[in-house]
């Protein structure tokens, strides 16, 4: 064999290998949310979408899947741990199935009534962060920080725009039920 053949052959292997390597880099990661588009678990999802996307420069896509798309909440969280979906954003009694010991969330008054303290606890509880993580972590989840909803966006009709602020000044401080991210 010529050296110029030679030159050609590895010269086409090179860009071979680089053209797949180039592929393996590109991915979809699968985003399931138990809300329907338009909704504010919605507007989360396109916005990591749109991050995620920009950060990757487009090797790494999200395609968010609304409620129904995939199955029940619940079949949600155990797709993510079975690795078919790699996030979810449910409320926490979604959970119950993998950690039950994330239920405590759905007591009645085991959270503080003020917004403040509701947002420290849920950012920062070592309970959730380390313990709890941990469980989840045994069950191939990660837990991603809580986020706290508006009790009065849990009862808002889905077809209906919210008054103003004072709807959700009247609604009062607390926390219904918040929303988790696996």
């Amino acid at each position: 064999m010529t050296t110029f053949k030679k030159l050609l052959k590895g010269a086409v292997l090179s860009a071979s290998i680089a053209l797949a390597s180039a592929q393996a880099l590109a991915e979809e990661w699968k985003f399931a949310i138990e809300e329907i588009p338009g909704s504010i678990m919605d507007s989360y999802a396109q916005e990591f979408k749109k991050r995620i996307e920009a950060k990757t420069n487009g090797n790494v896509t999200v395609r968010i899947y609304p409620l129904g798309t995939l199955g029940t909440p619940t079949e949600l969280v155990e797709q993510v741990a079975d690795g078919v979906v790699q996030f979810a954003n449910v409320s926490v009694g979604n959970l119950g199935t993998i950690v039950p010991e994330s239920q405590l969330f759905l007591l009645t008054y085991t959270l503080p009534s003020d917004s403040a303290a509701i947002s420290k606890l849920l950012g920062s509880s070592k309970v959730i962060y380390n313990d709890l993580s941990q469980d989840f972590e045994n069950k191939g989840c990660s837990c991603i920080p809580f986020i706290p909803k508006a009790p009065g966006l849990d009862h808002q009709p889905r077809n209906s725009q919210p008054r103003g602020l004072r709807q959700f000044q009247d609604a009062g401080d607390g926390l219904a039920d918040p929303a988790q991210s696996l």
